[in-house]
């Protein structure tokens, strides 16, 4: 990546690829000037804002990660991914309701099992566990074969002893394999 960066210094995907590999070989601080070279070039990259706060949640610097949300959530009103980036963040700080309703308006915005995972994890962090279970359980009647959703549910289940409705997912997770 070093090298096809250094022949298309211009090419965003290129210094894309040079700060992801960076990221995975512990060069957390080149991969951060990399990500914002990127972004310099071009400030729609989604894939890069996204790798540049996880290294800025990672880094401990959560205000510059809310910043980047912040600036998201302005520029693309319509995407989750501004709401994400805020939740994400939150929850590094332990603002466990705050992140909730960010991932809230995240899911409103697109509708997935990821999304729908991270606002129960964070609304039974932020003692709004039943409201959460109830939408897993409307996803579940919805999706009734989202396994991944379902096993997720069951795993929860059993972090708050409720055995009976882990069972009863993972007893339809068997039927349906």
């Amino acid at each position: 990546y070093s090298k096809l960066a250094s022949i298309y210094p211009k090419s965003a995907q290129a210094l894309y690829g040079l700060g992801i590999a960076q990221s995975a070989m512990g060069n957390e601080t080149g991969a951060i000037v990399t990500l914002q070279q990127v972004l310099e070039l071009q400030p729609d990259f989604l894939d890069a804002i996204t790798a540049l706060v996880d290294l800025e949640i990672k880094a401990g610097r959560t205000s510059e990660a809310m910043k980047f949300a912040r600036e998201t959530q302005q520029r693309y009103p319509k995407l989750a991914i501004g709401y994400i980036v805020e939740g994400d963040a939150s929850m590094s700080d332990k603002k466990f309701a705050q992140a909730a309703g960010a991932y809230d308006k995240a899911f409103r915005l697109e509708k997935n099992a990821a999304l729908l995972m991270r606002l129960h994890q964070a609304m039974q962090q932020a003692n709004q566990g039943a409201a959460g279970d109830e939408l897993l359980a409307k996803w579940l009647r919805d999706h009734p074969d989202d396994i991944q959703v379902r096993l997720y549910y069951a795993d929860a289940a059993i972090k708050e002893n409720n055995y009976r409705m882990a069972i009863e997912q993972y007893r339809y997770v068997l039927q349906k394999q």
